[in-house]
């Protein structure tokens, strides 16, 4: 039997590199019953710069007034980044390879929380929940009450929304019918 698919959805442009990937890191350590689907993977180029880029068109050197426009700008700066790499963060690849990982889930764990701290719509996670929503798949959605995102057109595609990373994994595991584990401390970062 293959492990339920968890997509976790979350704020990337602008967050650091640790900012869109730790929290995700820790929720696949708690759902090791489960795949983690992160739209982060195979990017760990992206380490190298300040803040995370929305496309490859948009690579980041030292903030946005040093934005770059391709690979091989970058290349120039002293960035390493492969032409693969400028591939798969692509606007198509990026629209295309989380759409289909959106297809193919059973559940999306959604956080909005770094988005509401920076006080910032996160585009990309809202339309990701959206999708989620009108292909009749629960999302969990972790996010501020009264913050940015707490808009009916967000929060109304939930299947439950909460306030913290912890509760959000124990609403996956309520969802998936996973055994309930004693709590972990997951913090958002």
């Amino acid at each position: 039997m293959s492990k339920p698919l968890v997509y976790v959805a979350g704020a990337i442009a602008g967050q650091s590199f640790g900012g869109a990937t730790i929290w995700r890191s820790r929720v696949e350590t708690a759902l090791p019953e489960c795949e983690i689907l992160t739209p982060m993977r195979g990017k760990d180029y992206l380490q190298q710069f300040k803040t995370m880029p929305l496309t490859s068109a948009e690579l980041v050197v030292g903030g946005a007034s040093g934005a770059i426009g391709s690979a091989d700008e970058a290349r120039e700066a002293g960035f390493k980044v492969t032409n693969l790499d400028a591939a798969i963060s692509s606007t198509r690849a990026i629209h295309r390879r989380d759409t289909w990982d959106l297809e193919r889930c059973d559940l999306v764990l959604a956080n909005f929380l770094s988005a509401d701290e920076a006080d910032k719509v996160s585009i990309g996670t809202s339309c990701e929940v959206y999708l989620t929503a009108y292909l009749r798949k629960p999302v969990v959605m972790i996010l501020t009450p009264g913050g940015i995102h707490d808009h009916p057109f967000i929060t109304g595609s939930a299947w439950v929304v909460v306030e913290t990373p912890e509760e959000g994994i124990h609403a996956v595991r309520i969802a998936l019918n996973l055994p309930m584990l004693p709590p972990l401390g997951i913090e958002s970062d």
